[in-house]
């Protein structure tokens, strides 16, 4: 994904549409417009879902290179928001609480995934430069993140900015997980292991990145679709789900699929690329496109609408499949 220019900064936020009906809207990120992001000199932004009522809950952020104009340290009283790093290093030290001063200093680079709860503090420093910038994927529960957000005075604290140089992480215990303390989990994603996804698809994989609290059921997570992968003699041609949507966003390679406007229109055949994004609803009809096979695994990375409520019954495997997801042949 190329950074912003002059030429590519503008109003507009949908462009980029590939494809809107039925309930599922494609959207290809790339063609997009950067679009400043208020109160943050040299920030840019791409929204990509809005809320009820109309706040940003999913968008892609330009960080510039450089540094912050002033020390900072906050945290959020409610919100909870992820990162995936796209692109570039996102310098970032993480407090464990109100009462650290010190902080842990990370820098985040491509494939870094974070995981931050309400309550999480963190912040930055002129003293810790961008060297490259960052292009970042962000989710959020709601707004109140952003100083442009209405209510983010009352969403954000902010706190008297730490005094002492940041410790450097401890290697990690899990492999992949580069920090997991003060209400934050950061991943280096790629050096997670992978995890076998058991339903009618063989060799797909998961690697699960944040979980429902309360039953265990993944709530985002990193999907590997294997080389070659096709129609199997027993998945549904075309399908829709009761109650359920869905976010996704390409990573590497391609998806080879078809969406149907309703149930009596044609296929329409999409070659989904990187930096595609899916926001998919209730009954949206999908299903495979018949006879194309893609020769690269392709990487997405898969969320609920409401981001950390991992209820899903839209993947074959899923507790609830049966129940949830319509096969229509």
């Amino acid at each position: 994904m190329t950074t912003p220019t002059p030429s590519q900064v503008a109003p507009p936020e949908s462009d980029g549409v590939a494809y809107d009906h039925g309930g599922v809207r494609w959207i290809d990120v790339r063609e997009m417009t950067w679009t400043p992001t208020p109160g943050q000199d040299g920030h840019f932004h791409k929204v990509l879902e809005r809320d009820a009522d109309g706040a940003p809950v999913v968008f892609v952020e330009y960080l510039p290179p450089g540094v912050p104009a002033s020390a900072f340290r906050r945290h959020h009283r409610s919100v909870r928001e992820f990162f995936h790093i796209l692109e570039g290093e996102l310098p970032n030290t993480e407090f464990a609480d109100e009462g650290d001063a010190t902080g842990v200093a990370l820098v985040a680079k491509r494939g870094w995934f974070a995981d931050r709860r309400p309550g999480s503090v963190y912040g930055g420093s002129p003293a810790r430069p961008s060297g490259p910038g960052a292009v970042v994927l962000r989710g959020r529960t709601g707004p109140g993140t952003w100083a442009a957000d209405p209510g983010c005075g009352a969403e954000t604290v902010e706190l008297e900015p730490g005094d002492r140089t940041p410790a450097r992480p401890s290697a990690p215990d899990t492999p992949g997980v580069i920090l997991d303390r003060g209400g934050v989990t950061w991943f280096d994603t790629r050096e997670m292991d992978w995890q076998e996804f058991r339903n009618a698809e063989p060799g797909h994989l998961r690697k699960v990145l944040c979980e429902n609290p309360e039953n265990g059921a993944p709530a985002v997570f990193l999907h590997q679709l294997p080389p070659g992968y096709g129609l199997g003699a027993d998945l549904p041609v075309r399908c829709y789900h009761r109650t359920i949507g869905e976010y996704g966003y390409i990573l590497e390679s391609d998806i080879l699929s078809a969406e149907w406007a309703t149930a009596e229109a044609p296929a329409h055949h999409l070659h989904k690329r990187p930096d595609w994004f899916m926001a998919r609803q209730p009954g949206s009809i999908h299903g495979a496109d018949v006879g194309q096979v893609p020769a690269r695994a392709c990487l997405l990375l898969n969320w609920a609408p409401d981001i950390f409520g991992g209820v899903f019954g839209n993947w074959i495997g899923d507790a609830n499949y049966e129940e949830e997801t319509i096969v229509l042949g």
